[in-house]
């Protein structure tokens, strides 16, 4: 049996982003896009496709404890920006 995520699970990563990418996309063409704003959305993008494949190759226990660590580091971010608020 393979650690890898399964068919269904990375075709539901990949809607999700999709869907996260198209209401993004769609609040930036309400505004005028300069070239660094459309340069930086080209950025996003392609880092989205690339992480998706390289989400089909990796252990999903690997990505679990990826995307823990980010969530650890934006909640002590975030308390830091609210006690740097507070005083």
């Amino acid at each position: 049996m393979s650690n890898r995520p399964t068919l269904p699970e990375v075709k539901a990563m990949a809607q999700s982003m999709a869907e996260n990418l198209d209401s993004v996309r769609a609040h930036l063409v309400t505004t005028p896009l300069t070239k660094e704003v459309a340069d930086a959305w080209t950025v996003i993008e392609n880092f989205t496709m690339l992480a998706l494949m390289v989400f089909e190759q990796t252990n999903p226990s690997k990505i679990r404890a990826c995307a823990q660590a980010v969530e650890i580091q934006l909640r002590i971010a975030q308390a830091e920006q609210e006690r740097a608020a507070i005083q």
